[in-house]
């Protein structure tokens, strides 16, 4: 037997030998079950107990036991790991557990660690023994969510079944010499814990019993949901799967199932009811006198059975029948996960989904049955209800007309008064070029047609034809070139062609800067009408017709909401943002004051009534679609 002072010489080495390797972890794990199963003192056991409770909950990165003391109290039993303080902030859901007295799930940030500050949950499960608290058990863990952590509570909910032992073993003092069922059962654990696989675990386990109770045959089978099949038999490699030995023992076990109870041969008084019919034909064929098939619990519910042929002239007796039952109970959940564990996944999907069948067709479990029909019936109101399907782009307010001031002649910037964005009424002067070269000129051509004048008049008086017709023509030539002057000088004014916006151009920092003839200077747009320019995606442009009607929203306007109608559409595309869209036209059914053209927005164009799951889920066909058939050979 172990002292107690081996399970702190044990993790003294752990702690000094600093981080822990797996193959020291490992080490530390096989002493701490010998420990757990040799323990003399409470202490030890305790230890022991939280060690391999830890070990066994994923992401587990602290534990703390607290029991009853004499005076009341409840005071710490163990802690894990040894040492370290981040036991520490388990004290207060310990506490909270008690007070309660159920079990508690907490989310909190976890103490200094390997997981210092990360998201962490705190678990505490109170041991409640026929009304009586005997102490509680708080874990740490790493944040962890589903099944993962349903599994950590399931453990934590197990394992509180050895502390419940402990408190009957205090009660009832020693007890008699003879075999203890609790360190049996931990021997069993031990054993199926050790082997690496399900099928050597199931063969280790029944040769073990075969060899403690001195049976002949024992026999090992799994439900799996509709009937029991033997998995193992001892002493064994294979078995005949269509043998009447084995179709016997299978009938033996489902029996048991069906009456959810143990079955002995011969049968105790307290047994006096439980129907034993396939149990007999077994003992008959086999000429067993003693024969005893009890169940194996899972998780959630019964994994399997075991059935135990002593032999002739041989029984056993109502201690060993209860120290098999608790050996069962213990090795249940592990040796289930052993099985899932190698099953395909084929196999594991079919189980979940009849778990899932039992839950909502059982009589258990009412708020699931309620989420699941509330699930269904939104599935069937979206699948019936129908909405508008709606193609929705980008958009841009521009004017209906925009027309362009520019520069009349080769010259220099001498005023601009208007720029981008000011409002402006026909004839309003936008620029100014400078005119003092044009003024120049039509001095100059003004002095030349008088000079050409005089000469005219005095060939007409002398009477020269020949003089009159030329000084005629260069006197229209002069006269041409003022009118060009002039008309030039008109033009240097450039002035607005309608009452309007000014939605482009800004020449106030650009005074005395040359501009050539033909240059873009403004663009004008009228108030009081717009039109709409729409970007649409590719997938959308294929629903989008001219006359659909739609509504706008802009970024500057939120507030209102303008409807419009789809007037042109244009079948050519651009790359916007690294996407093809489509330009597309609208006409505005109704203006705002506030309306400029530039303003930027989205816009939704309505299409037509679509079922709902349709509309939401189209983008998402629409590219399994291009997905498959891009892959499809």
């Amino acid at each position: 037997m172990a002292p107690r002072n081996e399970g702190s010489a044990a993790k003294r080495e752990a702690d000094e030998a600093g981080p822990a390797t797996p193959v020291d972890m490992a080490e530390l794990d096989a002493r701490m079950w010998s420990l757990f199963a040799e323990a003399e003192t409470s202490a030890a056991f305790c230890e022991a107990w939280l060690h391999l409770q830890c070990r066994a909950v994923p992401g587990a990165v602290a534990g703390l036991l607290l029991l009853v003391q004499n005076d009341g109290s409840f005071a710490p039993a163990a802690t894990w790991p040894a040492g370290v303080p981040a036991a520490d902030q388990l004290v207060g859901p310990a506490e909270r557990a008690l007070r309660g007295r159920r079990g508690i799930v907490e989310t909190a940030r976890l103490a200094p660690g390997e997981a210092a500050g990360a998201p962490g949950v705190h678990v505490a499960y109170p041991i409640d023994v026929e009304g009586s608290l005997f102490g509680v058990v708080a874990l740490a863990a790493t944040a962890r969510a589903g099944a993962a952590l349903q599994d950590a509570l399931r453990q934590v909910h197990w394992g509180i079944g050895w502390l419940e032992s402990l408190y009957w073993r205090r009660r009832s003092g020693k007890g008699p010499a003879g075999p203890d069922p609790v360190a049996e059962a931990l021997d069993l654990l031990a054993l199926v814990q050790g082997q690496a696989a399900f099928p050597a675990a199931a063969l280790a386990l029944v040769n073990e019993i075969a060899a403690r109770t001195g049976a002949e045959r024992v026999a090992l089978g799994r439900f799996d949901g509709r009937r029991m099949r033997i998995r193992t038999l001892s002493h064994s490699a294979s078995l005949r799967r269509r043998g009447e030995l084995v179709v016997a023992i299978e009938a033996a076990m489902e029996e048991a199932l069906d009456q959810g109870s143990t079955i002995g041969l011969p049968a105790p008084a307290e047994e006096a009811g439980v129907i034993a019919r396939a149990n007999r034909h077994l003992a008959r064929l086999t000429q067993t006198s003693g024969l005893l098939t009890l169940l194996i619990p899972g998780r959630e519910r019964v994994f399997g059975a075991l059935t135990i042929e002593c032999g002739a002239g041989r029984i056993l007796d109502p201690a060993a029948v209860r120290g098999l039952e608790l050996g069962a109970t213990v090795i249940g959940p592990l040796i289930e996960a052993k099985a899932e564990a190698r099953r395909w996944i084929g196999g594991r999907l079919r189980d979940a989904v009849a778990d899932a069948g039992r839950a909502l067709l059982g009589r258990r479990r009412p708020g699931l049955k309620l989420v699941v029909l509330a699930v269904v019936a939104a599935a069937v109101a979206l699948a019936l209800a129908t909405g508008t399907h709606r193609v929705t782009a980008r958009s841009v307010l521009e004017g209906s007309i925009q027309q362009a001031a520019v520069a009349p002649f080769d010259g220099f910037i001498a005023q601009a008064p208007q720029r981008a964005g000011d409002r402006v009424r026909e004839g309003q002067v936008l620029a100014v070029l400078d005119d003092r070269d044009l003024r120049l000129d039509r001095a100059k051509w003004t002095g030349e047609r008088e000079k050409l004048r005089q000469k005219l008049a005095e060939a007409m008086a002398k009477h020269e034809r020949s003089g009159v017709a030329v000084l005629a023509a260069q006197t229209r030539q002069a006269e041409s070139e003022l009118a060009l002057v002039d008309e030039k000088l008109a033009r240097a004014r450039i002035l607005a062609p309608f009452d309007g916006l000014v939605v482009s151009g800004d020449l106030s920092q650009m005074i005395g800067s040359p501009v050539e003839r033909g240059k873009v200077l403004f663009e004008v747009a009228p108030l009081a009408a717009y039109r709409i320019v729409l970007r649409v995606d590719e997938r959308d442009i294929g629903f989008t017709r001219i006359g659909q009607a739609g509504d706008l929203a802009l970024t500057g306007m939120p507030d209102r909401v303008l409807p419009f109608v789809v007037t042109k559409l244009t079948p050519v595309a651009n790359v916007e943002d690294g996407r093809n869209v489509f330009r597309v036209e609208a006409q505005l059914d109704a203006t705002d004051e506030r309306l400029r053209p530039g303003m930027e927005g989205v816009a939704k164009v309505r299409i037509g009534e679509r079922a709902l799951v349709w509309v939401w889920l189209r983008p998402a066909i629409d590219w399994v679609r291009i997905t498959v058939w891009k892959w499809w050979p």
